[in-house]
């Protein structure tokens, strides 16, 4: 397996710009169902590290899921959302078919993961507010001889686990799990997933941050002291620059595994592969 990074961020970007139209088609709603359970949240005061946060958007994974599929179906197939389907027993019924059972196992493998990776985050910082009411037990763990270990061992698995992020985008297309994973030999894999991940959404972020803090500037450089409006319209284009950005990295991260793809017996439609 190759894996051309910078190729692959490319396409990201060159792909959700140039079919921007179709995204667009795709993106009202889920952005209003991710903006209201968002703000639902912070209305009853519930932040990102709270285990309640992640069951108040659990509505939203359930679209934004819906909408990853879709797009990712789109730029692997070719076969754009709606489709419309004559009758049963028609060539294009089983077509349909065939891509409903992918998109809705696409949909369910992104919200198991963003319920498990929300729940991770709760979890960690309640451990990590338990931790710190224990003075002592924190000092007798820094002067463990293997609390490095632990922590090579566990920055180690967190790497390699990187890859398990993404397992929505093979069941797009229907491809197994245990086949996925198993083209993914080694460690080298997931670092190039990171890297094409970074390369996809630094420089969108790093934009959105920019004009953020050009607004927020004259109120001191932060929300709370922000007119209400101001504050609001922040918050708002951060939620849609995030919807954006796991956009721009879904597929970025789809054409990096232009070669899997190939593996499997199956040649993506849109993703340009680079010259060798």
């Amino acid at each position: 397996m190759t894996y051309d990074v910078l190729n692959a961020a490319k396409n990201g970007y060159v792909l959700t710009w140039t079919h921007r139209k179709f995204l667009l088609r795709l993106i009202t709603v889920p952005l209003i169902v991710k903006l209201l359970c968002f703000f639902t949240a912070f209305m009853l005061d519930i932040n990102q590290t709270n285990l309640r946060y992640v069951f108040i958007m659990l509505p939203s994974y359930f679209i934004e899921g819906w909408l990853i599929a879709q797009f990712i179906r789109f730029i692997l197939t070719g076969h754009a959302w709606p489709a419309h389907v004559t009758k049963r027993g028609d060539k294009n019924f089983d077509v349909m078919l065939e891509r409903a059972r992918g998109i809705l196992a696409s949909i369910i493998t992104y919200v198991i993961i963003s319920v498990v990776y929300g729940g991770a985050i709760a979890l960690f910082f309640e451990m990590e507010a338990i931790g710190s009411e224990d003075v002592s037990g924190a000092l007798a763990y820094q002067d463990n001889p293997y609390a490095a270990l632990f922590a090579f061992l566990a920055l180690f698995v967190s790497i390699w686990a990187f890859r398990l992020i993404w397992l929505n985008i093979p069941m797009i297309i229907l491809m197994p799990p245990q086949f996925f994973l198993g083209k993914l030999k080694g460690l080298m894999p997931s670092i190039y997933m990171i890297a094409t991940w970074l390369l996809s959404v630094i420089p969108f972020y790093f934009i959105v941050l920019f004009f953020s803090s050009a607004l927020t500037a004259p109120y001191g450089g932060g929300l709370m002291d922000a007119p209400q409006p101001l504050a609001f319209a922040v918050i708002t284009v951060s939620i849609i620059a995030e919807v954006i950005v796991k956009i721009l990295a879904t597929t970025s991260i789809a054409a990096l595994l232009y070669d899997v793809f190939k593996s499997y017996g199956f040649t993506p439609v849109h993703i340009e592969k680079s010259a060798p």
